[in-house]
């Protein structure tokens, strides 16, 4: 859940500044992946095109990348459309299939959405 305040967004004492070319102050539990979304996350994409998955679940843009890894082991994921089409990014960040949803979010707690989780946390669940 994101709370908005002046120009910064709180997630799970997570501190994202929304100004360009600020880089985090510090990032708390930055081995972690914050489950941006329990769901998948359709998006129309545009055949040819390049889209930047977040990885590490901090983006204010979801479900792509904004800059909000660094200080994280996560960089994003590239995602090329190969078509135009309606696709469903992950939302959770636990997917075997990423950049795409695998239904992993349905092995996550009711209230994961905002929580932080290790990055194979859903693995052989």
């Amino acid at each position: 859940m994101f709370l908005r305040s002046r120009n910064y967004f709180l997630l799970n004492r997570i501190y994202l500044s929304t100004k360009k070319n600020i880089r985090m102050a510090e990032i708390e539990d930055s081995h972690l992946v914050i489950c941006a979304e329990r769901k998948s996350m359709p998006v129309d994409v545009e055949e040819g095109k390049q889209y930047y998955w977040c990885s590490c679940g901090r983006s204010a843009k979801q479900p792509f990348c904004d800059g909000s890894h660094r200080g994280t082991p996560y960089t994003p994921i590239q995602y090329t459309a190969t078509e135009t089409k309606k696709v469903y990014f992950c939302g959770c960040k636990q997917s075997a299939n990423k950049p795409t949803c695998d239904g992993s979010h349905k092995k996550l707690p009711e209230d994961a959405q905002g929580k932080g989780f290790a990055l194979d946390y859903c693995a052989g669940k």
